[in-house]
């Protein structure tokens, strides 16, 4: 599950297959609703060598969970997606509707590198994804291993066209400091257009996002809050092309620039990891 906020102050999560069944699924949108959800994006993964949930699938579990959330008294909207795994095959099947992009609009796909190093052609890929017109989305670059180390890649696939999305637990460190360090960092370099829940359960990596809202709203401002777990996201459902952070004016980025891109003093540090 990929989860955001909306424009109107209420979170935006999308359901994952890590969710094991429907039942799950459902008490997952129970949770989201409860932290002020109105609409969810379902994300199931897609060729991860685990699991192949392509478009007819994915469609009729949708239609389940709908019409079970329906009964349940759940009010939440629910919207078409998948998490496609970065592999060769990703590219024609989006093309041609087989797996799915955000919302079932041909514009955004949501894709997802491995945990540690990227696969041999992955630039020709997300070359083939921007010249048919579908903005690949790179799920949480700070848990891939090879990116989290090398921002200057993450940079560059956004200079050719791609955007990127952290996972909300990464900023808060659930994940560590090292992946917090460098959710940090792409904020500061203005490089990521999207925060998510990136949810798979009911508790752990739940569907809660205010953590990160509040987190990024203390550390940054609530206009990069806003931007990133509100406009954005809504921006996705509309099929809209995402927005840039602009910090220019944010006190946590004037550090950041002073201090040659992280090295900032121990008391800054603190702030955002003790």
């Amino acid at each position: 599950m990929t989860g955001f906020i909306d424009s109107h102050n209420h979170s935006l999560p999308s359901i994952d297959d890590g969710a094991k069944s429907l039942a799950m699924a459902l008490d997952m949108l129970r949770i989201a609703e409860q932290y002020g959800t109105c609409e969810v994006i379902l994300t199931p993964h897609h060729l991860n060598g685990a699991f192949s949930n392509h478009t007819a699938s994915i469609k009729q579990s949708y239609d389940e969970l709908s019409n079970m959330a329906q009964s349940a008294g759940i009010k939440l909207k629910l919207h078409l997606g998948s998490e496609v795994h970065l592999v060769p095959e990703a590219t024609a099947q989006l093309i041609n509707g087989t797996a799915l992009t955000y919302c079932d609009l041909k514009k955004a796909a949501l894709i997802e590198p491995p945990k540690r190093g990227m696969p041999p052609g992955y630039q020709s890929i997300i070359a083939e994804l921007l010249s048919s017109g579908i903005t690949p989305i790179i799920a949480h670059p700070e848990r891939n291993q090879f990116l989290r180390n090398n921002l200057a890649e993450v940079e560059h696939l956004v200079n050719i066209g791609c955007k990127i999305q952290l996972t909300a637990q990464s900023l808060t460190g659930e994940f560590g400091d090292s992946i917090a360090q460098a959710s940090l960092q792409l904020i500061q370099r203005c490089l990521v257009h999207l925060v998510a829940s990136d949810a798979h359960r009911v508790e752990g990596r739940s569907p809660d996002l205010t953590k990160a809202y509040s987190w990024i709203s203390d550390n940054f401002c609530p206009a990069t809050a806003n931007l990133l777990l509100k406009e954005n996201p809504k921006r996705i459902t509309l099929g809209k092309e995402l927005k840039t952070i602009e910090l220019k004016d944010d006190p946590a980025y004037q550090v950041f620039k002073s201090t040659e891109a992280g090295s900032a003093p121990r008391k800054w540090w603190s702030k955002l990891f003790t």
